[in-house]
């Protein structure tokens, strides 16, 4: 499988120009403070699970997608649990503040791989529904991470891990939903097209509503404090370059699907995941330094990520 880099950064482009909406909107206070997480909600709890059901029945189950599964699982684990390790060995000695160490961390492993990665996949592979069930996996290995070691990463406090958090999910439960229907060879498109359509106008929202959340974000941050932090282009170094490497290495000595090393490494070369803000208004962090970071590394993305996509 051979993307081009030019078609990529076009379709990323693209991508970028449907957050100007939501921008625009900000800047002229056409929308208030709550737009965010009202969107949010829409995106988490309607939108990312309808298009993972999507995904799940628009595919035929065949034993190989089975192990293809399994091998998403197993490395979407073992590539962030070693990028997590990573940064916490290069912070042992820092003198920063649990509050931005903390930040810096989880923004250098955790990928923005539901809001911003099933879009991508989906522009870049729209003939290849199984993209799609490959970034529903990496999300469930995401989350599992995120309200464990995540957690801890920016607290340094193991009570306040949240074992439900990780298990009860809207990535988790679609996924619990969507299996048995697709072991089953379930035709949802047979027995009621209705239905079927419903769930994937409702999945094709994520795209745009996505983009849109994200430039909601941009306008809140003034463009003259936003590039002036030394320390959000070492996690941006760490978070688009390293972490796609590592997956590409880890994954280069098999011979895997190509498409399932495609979404991996693209999953990995997402910009940071956007529930930093959330975690750190539950946990006291720098939220300022949050959203520079991973606003940052959403704009220096655009190049990143088809350069990523190089090496699939």
């Amino acid at each position: 499988m051979n993307l081009n880099f030019f078609d990529v950064l076009i379709n990323v482009l693209v991508l970028v120009c449907l957050c100007l909406p939501g921008y625009l909107l900000k800047k002229r206070k056409m929308v208030g403070e709550s737009a965010v997480a009202a969107f949010s909600a829409v995106l988490i709890y309607v939108n990312q699970p309808f298009i993972t059901l999507s995904a799940f029945l628009n595919v035929t189950y065949e034993p190989a997608l089975l192990g293809n599964i399994g091998l998403c699982t197993l490395f979407s684990l073992l590539a962030q649990a070693l990028m997590l390790l990573l940064v916490r060995l290069m912070f042992l000695k820092n003198r920063l503040p649990l509050s931005q160490s903390g930040v810096l961390m989880f923004t250098s492993v955790f990928s923005n791989c539901g809001f911003m990665g099933i879009p991508v996949l989906k522009l870049l592979f729209p003939d290849n529904p199984e993209a799609i069930i490959y970034a529903a996996v990496f999300l469930v290995t995401f989350n599992l991470l995120v309200w464990t070691l995540g957690i801890w990463l920016l607290t340094g406090d193991t009570s306040t891990i949240s074992f439900k958090s990780a298990l009860l999910n809207p990535a988790c439960i679609t996924l619990i939903i969507a299996l048995p229907l697709f072991f089953f060879r379930v035709d949802l498109w047979e027995l009621c097209a209705p239905v079927a359509q419903g769930i994937d106008l409702l999945g094709n929202m994520a795209t745009p509503v996505s983009m849109l959340i994200m430039g909601l974000r941009l306008a809140d941050i003034p463009f003259k404090t936003l590039f002036s932090d030394r320390k959000v282009y070492g996690v941006a170094l760490l978070k688009l370059v390293i972490s796609p490497l590592l997956m590409f290495a880890l994954m280069l000595p098999f011979g895997i699907d190509p498409l399932v090393k495609g979404a991996m490494v693209l999953l990995m070369a997402m910009p940071s995941a956007s529930i930093i803000m959330a975690l750190c208004h539950t946990h006291g962090c720098d939220g300022g330094l949050a959203a520079r970071t991973m606003l940052v590394n959403s704009l220096l993305s655009v190049v990143t990520i088809p350069l990523a996509a190089l090496l699939i």
